[in-house]
Protein backbone atom coordinates (compact mmCIF):
# COMPACT_ATOMS: atom_id res chain seq x y z
CA UNK A 1 0.00 0.00 0.00
CA UNK A 2 3.03 2.52 0.71
CA UNK A 3 4.31 1.71 -2.35
CA UNK A 4 1.57 2.42 -4.20
CA UNK A 5 1.24 5.66 -2.04
CA UNK A 6 4.69 6.65 -3.30
CA UNK A 7 4.28 6.04 -7.12
CA UNK A 8 0.72 7.91 -6.65
CA UNK A 9 2.88 10.80 -5.15
CA UNK A 10 5.12 10.76 -7.85
CA UNK A 11 2.74 10.85 -10.11
CA UNK A 12 1.34 14.29 -8.96
CA UNK A 13 4.57 15.92 -8.80
CA UNK A 14 5.70 14.59 -12.31
CA UNK A 15 2.16 15.89 -13.62
CA UNK A 16 2.30 19.19 -11.52
CA UNK A 17 5.67 19.83 -13.23
CA UNK A 18 4.21 18.39 -16.67
CA UNK A 19 1.54 21.67 -16.16
CA UNK A 20 3.94 24.26 -15.07
CA UNK A 21 6.04 23.23 -17.72
CA UNK A 22 3.78 23.64 -20.41
CA UNK A 23 1.39 26.56 -19.26
CA UNK A 24 -1.60 24.61 -21.35
CA UNK A 25 -4.82 22.68 -20.46
CA UNK A 26 -5.47 21.46 -23.91
CA UNK A 27 -6.83 18.16 -23.93
CA UNK A 28 -3.91 17.13 -26.20
CA UNK A 29 -1.26 18.26 -23.73
CA UNK A 30 -2.87 16.69 -20.72
CA UNK A 31 -3.09 13.21 -22.50
CA UNK A 32 0.29 14.14 -22.96
CA UNK A 33 0.97 14.90 -19.94
CA UNK A 34 -0.85 11.96 -18.11
CA UNK A 35 0.76 9.14 -19.80
CA UNK A 36 4.21 10.50 -19.87
CA UNK A 37 3.80 10.96 -15.51
CA UNK A 38 2.25 7.57 -15.35
CA UNK A 39 4.93 5.51 -17.33
CA UNK A 40 8.01 7.71 -15.72
CA UNK A 41 6.32 6.87 -12.24
CA UNK A 42 5.74 3.27 -12.78
CA UNK A 43 9.17 2.68 -14.36
CA UNK A 44 11.27 4.69 -11.90
CA UNK A 45 9.78 3.50 -8.80
CA UNK A 46 12.63 0.73 -7.94
CA UNK A 47 15.09 3.74 -8.09
CA UNK A 48 12.65 5.84 -5.85
CA UNK A 49 12.35 3.25 -3.19
CA UNK A 50 15.80 2.41 -3.00
CA UNK A 51 16.90 6.01 -2.61
CA UNK A 52 13.62 7.81 -0.61
CA UNK A 53 12.00 4.40 0.26
CA UNK A 54 11.22 3.30 3.75
CA UNK A 55 14.16 2.12 5.43
CA UNK A 56 14.76 0.17 8.65
CA UNK A 57 16.98 3.04 10.02
CA UNK A 58 13.55 4.62 10.68
CA UNK A 59 13.88 7.19 7.27
CA UNK A 60 11.53 7.11 4.91
CA UNK A 61 9.83 9.72 2.39
CA UNK A 62 7.24 12.40 3.22
CA UNK A 63 5.71 14.21 -0.19
CA UNK A 64 3.87 16.16 1.54
CA UNK A 65 6.92 17.69 2.56
CA UNK A 66 8.02 17.74 -0.40
CA UNK A 67 5.22 19.82 -1.64
CA UNK A 68 5.77 22.20 0.77
CA UNK A 69 9.58 22.39 -0.01
CA UNK A 70 8.87 22.81 -3.41
CA UNK A 71 6.86 26.15 -2.89
CA UNK A 72 9.18 26.94 -0.11
CA UNK A 73 12.23 26.93 -2.43
CA UNK A 74 9.91 28.83 -5.00
CA UNK A 75 9.31 31.52 -2.71
CA UNK A 76 13.00 31.91 -1.61
CA UNK A 77 13.56 32.48 -5.40
CA UNK A 78 11.41 35.21 -5.47
CA UNK A 79 13.04 36.78 -2.78
CA UNK A 80 16.78 36.33 -3.07
CA UNK A 81 16.15 37.66 -6.50
CA UNK A 82 14.86 40.86 -5.48
CA UNK A 83 17.76 41.09 -2.89
CA UNK A 84 20.39 40.56 -5.43
CA UNK A 85 18.59 43.17 -7.81
CA UNK A 86 18.63 46.09 -4.72
CA UNK A 87 22.34 45.14 -4.06
CA UNK A 88 23.05 45.34 -8.39
CA UNK A 89 21.52 48.64 -8.84
CA UNK A 90 22.42 49.82 -5.31
CA UNK A 91 25.72 51.90 -5.81
CA UNK A 92 26.07 51.70 -1.59
CA UNK A 93 25.90 47.95 -1.36
CA UNK A 94 28.60 46.71 -3.59
CA UNK A 95 28.78 42.47 -4.28
CA UNK A 96 30.96 41.03 -1.56
CA UNK A 97 31.68 37.60 -3.54
CA UNK A 98 33.01 34.76 -1.94
CA UNK A 99 33.59 30.61 -1.70
CA UNK A 100 32.11 28.86 1.43
CA UNK A 101 32.32 24.85 2.51
CA UNK A 102 30.13 23.15 4.72
CA UNK A 103 29.24 19.98 6.11
CA UNK A 104 25.95 18.32 5.97
CA UNK A 105 24.25 15.54 8.19
CA UNK A 106 22.35 14.61 5.46
CA UNK A 107 23.39 11.37 4.19
CA UNK A 108 20.72 9.76 1.84
CA UNK A 109 22.30 10.59 -1.81
CA UNK A 110 18.71 12.02 -2.89
CA UNK A 111 18.80 14.41 -0.29
CA UNK A 112 22.32 15.84 -0.54
CA UNK A 113 21.48 15.95 -4.54
CA UNK A 114 18.25 17.82 -3.72
CA UNK A 115 20.53 20.10 -1.48
CA UNK A 116 22.59 20.91 -4.40
CA UNK A 117 20.34 21.66 -6.25
CA UNK A 118 18.15 23.81 -4.48
CA UNK A 119 21.56 26.01 -3.61
CA UNK A 120 22.50 26.46 -7.12
CA UNK A 121 18.40 27.31 -7.85
CA UNK A 122 18.25 30.18 -5.27
CA UNK A 123 19.74 33.08 -6.69
CA UNK A 124 23.17 34.22 -5.08
CA UNK A 125 24.33 30.82 -4.39
CA UNK A 126 25.81 27.93 -6.58
CA UNK A 127 26.97 24.43 -5.79
CA UNK A 128 30.57 24.20 -7.09
CA UNK A 129 31.48 20.73 -5.76
CA UNK A 130 29.83 18.40 -3.57
CA UNK A 131 32.58 15.61 -2.11
CA UNK A 132 30.57 13.21 0.31
CA UNK A 133 29.14 15.95 2.95
CA UNK A 134 31.47 18.34 2.19
CA UNK A 135 29.56 21.53 -0.22
CA UNK A 136 31.75 23.87 -2.02
CA UNK A 137 29.62 26.99 -2.68
CA UNK A 138 29.98 30.24 -4.33
CA UNK A 139 27.84 33.13 -3.21
CA UNK A 140 26.94 36.31 -4.64
CA UNK A 141 27.26 37.88 -0.88
CA UNK A 142 27.01 36.74 2.59
CA UNK A 143 23.28 37.24 2.72
CA UNK A 144 22.98 34.70 0.56
CA UNK A 145 24.26 32.41 2.00
CA UNK A 146 22.11 32.92 5.70
CA UNK A 147 19.72 29.99 4.55
CA UNK A 148 22.45 27.74 4.73
CA UNK A 149 23.53 29.17 7.53
CA UNK A 150 20.93 28.81 9.70
CA UNK A 151 20.37 24.98 8.68
CA UNK A 152 16.98 26.28 6.84
CA UNK A 153 17.63 24.45 3.51
CA UNK A 154 18.89 21.33 4.94
CA UNK A 155 16.02 20.81 7.96
CA UNK A 156 13.24 20.94 5.84
CA UNK A 157 15.55 18.57 3.60
CA UNK A 158 15.07 16.29 6.34
CA UNK A 159 11.79 16.48 7.06
CA UNK A 160 11.37 14.88 3.43
CA UNK A 161 13.37 12.05 4.53
CA UNK A 162 12.19 11.86 7.82
CA UNK A 163 15.78 12.11 9.66
CA UNK A 164 17.05 13.90 12.26
CA UNK A 165 17.34 17.89 10.72
CA UNK A 166 20.76 19.39 10.48
CA UNK A 167 22.20 21.60 13.34
CA UNK A 168 23.34 25.09 11.73
CA UNK A 169 26.88 24.25 10.31
CA UNK A 170 30.30 26.22 10.29
CA UNK A 171 30.42 28.08 7.18
CA UNK A 172 34.93 27.62 6.17
CA UNK A 173 34.93 31.29 3.98
CA UNK A 174 37.21 31.97 1.21
CA UNK A 175 37.74 35.32 -0.89
CA UNK A 176 36.86 35.02 -4.31
CA UNK A 177 39.98 36.34 -5.80
CA UNK A 178 42.91 38.01 -3.81
CA UNK A 179 42.91 37.34 0.06
CA UNK A 180 44.50 40.77 0.52
CA UNK A 181 41.32 42.61 -0.77
CA UNK A 182 39.01 43.16 2.20
CA UNK A 183 35.56 44.14 0.26
CA UNK A 184 35.68 40.67 -1.18
CA UNK A 185 35.09 39.06 2.30
CA UNK A 186 31.97 37.63 3.51
CA UNK A 187 29.28 40.78 5.49
CA UNK A 188 29.47 40.89 8.89
CA UNK A 189 26.42 39.34 9.30
CA UNK A 190 27.93 35.44 9.64
CA UNK A 191 30.41 34.20 11.21
CA UNK A 192 33.57 34.60 9.37
CA UNK A 193 37.33 35.24 10.05
CA UNK A 194 38.37 37.19 12.53
CA UNK A 195 42.13 37.75 11.54
CA UNK A 196 42.94 41.10 10.33
CA UNK A 197 43.26 41.83 6.52
CA UNK A 198 45.83 44.78 4.97
CA UNK A 199 43.24 47.26 3.83
CA UNK A 200 46.05 49.19 2.19
CA UNK A 201 45.00 49.66 -1.28
CA UNK A 202 41.75 49.26 -1.33
CA UNK A 203 39.04 51.45 -2.64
Amino acid sequence: MKRRLRILALFVALMVFWLVLSARLDPLFLVIGVVSAAWIAWYTIQIVDSEVGERRDGGGFNPLALLVYILWIFWRQVVSGFSLAWVVVNPRRAPKPGVFRFRTGLEAPAARTILANSITLVPGTNTIEVNDDLFTVHAFNATSAADLADAKVQRRIARIFRVPPDDPPELEWEPLYTPDVADQQPDDDLEVDDEPHDDEGVR
